[in-house]
């Protein structure tokens, strides 16, 4: 896969509408966090968080059936950031898809926790709703 350039935007399917601040409009720190694995012990975002890139706000999501918005955040932004492990990464997987790399899973410690809910404030400050469904 090629690297996403510098200077590219990653959009981020925003699936429930309690993602988005109501008052403000802006994605909330939850749209940017790993999510719990399935009641069945089943990982999920085991790539990463998903986000595209290089399309539409419009045309992201198209694999779910229902969503609320879309958000954007500048991949600089992303690889500013560090998690417990180093600093994050966007890595293309498809076409127009790419995970966002190194976020912690803040079900796994409360150190994991406290990352991830800081590192989710910083995307939610620094991105913004594109696009509602």
């Amino acid at each position: 896969m090629d690297v996403i350039e510098r200077g590219c935007i990653a959009l981020r399917t925003l699936l429930y509408t309690n993602w988005i601040d109501q008052k403000s409009g802006k994605p909330l720190a939850k749209a940017f966090m790993r999510r719990k694995p399935k009641p069945d012990g089943v990982e999920r975002d085991v790539k990463g968080l998903s986000v595209e890139h290089g399309i539409q706000p419009a045309q992201c999501g198209t694999v779910f059936r229902e969503k609320a918005g879309i958000a954007d955040v500048s991949v600089d932004f992303i690889r500013s950031l560090s998690g417990l492990d180093g600093p994050l990464d966007v890595v293309p997987d498809g076409d127009n898809h790419a995970n966002i790399v190194g976020l912690p899973k803040p079900h796994d410690s409360d150190e994991s926790l406290a990352t991830a809910n800081s590192l989710g404030k910083k995307f939610s400050d620094n991105s913004r709703v594109v696009h509602r469904f």
